[in-house]
């Protein structure tokens, strides 16, 4: 398929695992939307439960699913790029397998798309629990307007701090920029490719691209006990080495072309690595890297060193009992760049 009088076409990449519960409402949530000129490809992952059936069953000729062995976390990367080579559609939306959109999710970001430098929109998300029941609205940006709108320069600094393009389900990109870097991409031993991705796609835009946010909830991020669960200590080193897979794209046109200094890399690497100390009980090593982030030109970044250092002295890890609600309200992206 591909675009017509129905606008432009639009892949949805759906993987998942062992969703049996979930991947019903998922699907028909896609079926549900306003904007019909879609396809949505589920890549299975070796699911043990009736996953497979369910969608098997479901009915649709813009479903297809693709089955493959088990790979886990640790190959999402290559999962996501088998539903990638799926689909020629010229936009690419995100939609995991225990997640759902509200019906007007596609129709308001295709509008977005319709300018031609946006290359990808995220919005507002709602946390539900198991059963569907509404947990609390996740808003990463601090947002003065319907829409709002950021370039390269104004994503590098804080998404290196901190991921606020989330939820991921509520992601949809230019299939051209995907293809620029590659496709999605997961580091070595990084048990995710969102924000490697797009940390790649940030430092690879064109100078008048843009990410656009949408200040309305149009994905719900469900939060269930069969969840891949991912332990903190491994999370923490993996922040670590997304930096340091990127370092060879940091060259000194690109850092200015950012706004960036190497030093500021250094200090967020130097946090992610106190982190990883801290994960381990590592209190007595972890002084060093926490000290490096208190002259940091980021707030954001000071307040965390200030935090570390406190863990240190306590010898209590307080970033592990920070809440998700409350971690995504503190670091909140402002219209202007930078964190609230």
């Amino acid at each position: 398929m591909t675009a017509g009088r129905d606008g432009p076409f639009v892949g949805i990449i759906t993987p998942t695992y062992n969703h049996g519960r979930y991947i019903g409402a998922c699907v028909r949530s896609v079926q549900q939307q306003t904007y019909r000129n879609w396809e949505q490809v589920v890549i299975d992952d070796g699911s043990t439960d009736k996953t497979r059936e369910i969608v098997s069953d479901l009915s649709d000729d813009r479903l297809a699913l693709l089955e493959r062995k088990h790979v886990g976390v640790e190959g999402l990367g290559t999962t996501y790029n088998a539903g990638l080579r799926q689909t020629n559609a010229e936009l690419v939306a995100i939609l995991e397998g225990d997640d759902a959109w509200s019906p007007s999710k596609l129709e308001l970001q295709v509008k977005a798309f319709e300018d031609q430098n946006v290359v990808l929109s995220w919005s507002k998300g709602l946390m539900i629990r198991e059963d569907g029941r509404r947990l609390y609205a996740l808003s990463t940006v601090k947002s003065k307007a319907p829409i709002e709108s950021f370039g390269a320069s104004d994503l590098a600094s804080p998404l290196l701090v901190s991921n606020f393009i989330c939820p991921s389900s509520s992601v949809m990109l230019r299939r051209s920029v995907l293809e620029r870097v590659g496709g999605f991409f997961q580091p070595a031993g990084v048990p995710f490719v969102d924000l490697p991705t797009f940390l790649l796609i940030i430092l690879k835009m064109h100078e008048r691209e843009r990410f656009v946010y949408l200040d309305r909830i149009l994905a719900f991020w469900r939060r269930h006990s069969a969840q891949v669960s991912r332990s903190y200590r491994s999370m923490a080193s993996a922040r670590l080495k997304t930096i340091e897979s990127l370092r060879k794209h940091l060259d000194p046109g690109t850092l200015k072309r950012l706004g960036l200094k190497d030093t500021f890399v250094s200090e967020i690497e130097a946090y992610y690595e106190g982190r990883a100390l801290l994960a381990a009980d590592n209190f007595q090593e972890c002084r060093s890297q926490f000290r490096a982030c208190l002259d940091s030109p980021s707030p954001q970044l000071r307040l965390r060193g200030i935090l570390g250092l406190a863990s240190r002295s306590m010898r209590f890890d307080f970033f592990r009992i920070v809440p998700t609600a409350l971690r995504y309200r503190i670091g909140r992206l402002t219209s202007s760049g930078g964190f609230a």
